[in-house]
């Protein structure tokens, strides 16, 4: 029983890895900043207050405008890049799914990568 979770947890990792070096491929734009949200998350149980902060930027792709808030390949909406409205931003586009794009930040994405994969290797193997 534990050996099949095992399995689904090293292929998760597996899958992780070439969905980062897929992203790696991706063509990259400029895009602009146009708002920038923050707020602070209310304290809970657990954890105390969080300031949040989430960008929203537009870019270009084939002739077309488009805009998003996609702060991170893995993270989704977590540890946005440092910039203002009106900053200029490099996005990575999917070429095939061009609604999926975010900052193109392939240092700190590798980072999120191997904090990740090592969870689940070390999960895998306890």
């Amino acid at each position: 029983m534990y050996a099949g979770f095992d399995i689904f947890l090293l292929v998760g990792a597996l899958v992780s890895i070439a969905f980062y070096i897929w992203y790696l491929t991706w063509p990259v734009t400029e895009g602009v900043v146009t708002h920038v949200d923050k707020w602070i998350q209310p304290k809970n149980n657990i954890i105390g207050p969080r300031k949040k902060r989430r960008l929203r930027y537009e870019y270009e792709w084939k002739s077309e405008r488009r805009g998003t808030a996609g702060q991170s390949l893995f993270l989704a909406y977590a540890f946005s890049p440092k910039k203002k409205v009106g900053d200029s931003i490099k996005i990575s586009v999917c070429q095939q799914f061009p609604s999926i794009s975010c900052p193109w930040r392939p240092g700190f994405e590798f980072f999120v990568l191997l904090v990740w994969t090592t969870f689940i290797v070390v999960g895998a193997l306890v």
